[in-house]
């Protein structure tokens, strides 16, 4: 691959999510599954998105308060399976930050495209930092079940584990 678009610690060295922020054929979505999906799960993970979406579903507010029981739209995290969970995390994002396409769109959608995974990049570089791997044991005990494996797996960094900045 020629000269990367991302260069976040978490995102940099993913040849597909390279992919995904340069060419609209590349968007991810329901029904892709990989690191780079585990790594966008990772990052929502780190920001709260889940968190929020969480609450939105259990009180039954917001476009989401229709959806499937929080189970049912978990159940997929712990294989990095972009399902129903992501796709609602990135409508969140979306939503939050106002990551509107040019042209006829007016308001915001769940496809993870070229300015989603760009703003997350950005946003990556400076709210995620490389701590050691020993504080891998207390994020993973903080997490959601559901979460966990994919906590416990991290997303290292060398040899030390790269995680939200508080």
């Amino acid at each position: 691959m020629s000269t990367p678009v991302l260069n976040s610690a978490l995102f940099k060295d993913d040849e597909r999510l390279q992919k995904a922020a340069i060419d609209h054929k590349y968007h991810v979505k329901n029904g892709d599954q990989g690191l780079y999906v585990r790594r966008i799960q990772y990052f929502f993970y780190g920001m709260d998105v889940f968190h929020k979406m969480y609450e939105i579903v259990n009180n039954a507010v917001g476009p989401l308060s229709v959806a499937e029981p929080w189970s049912d739209m978990t159940k997929y995290l712990a294989n990095a399976y972009y399902g129903n969970a992501t796709s609602y995390g990135v409508w969140i994002y979306k939503d939050h930050y106002r990551i509107i396409g040019k042209g006829d769109q007016t308001t915001v959608d769940d496809i993870f495209e070229v300015l989603t995974v760009r703003h997350m990049d950005a946003t990556a570089k400076t709210d995620f930092k490389v701590h050691p791997i020993t504080l891998r044991e207390q994020m993973t005990a903080g997490a959601p079940n559901v979460l966990k494996p994919a906590v416990a797996a991290g997303m290292g960094v060398g040899g030390a584990m790269l995680s939200r900045a508080r």
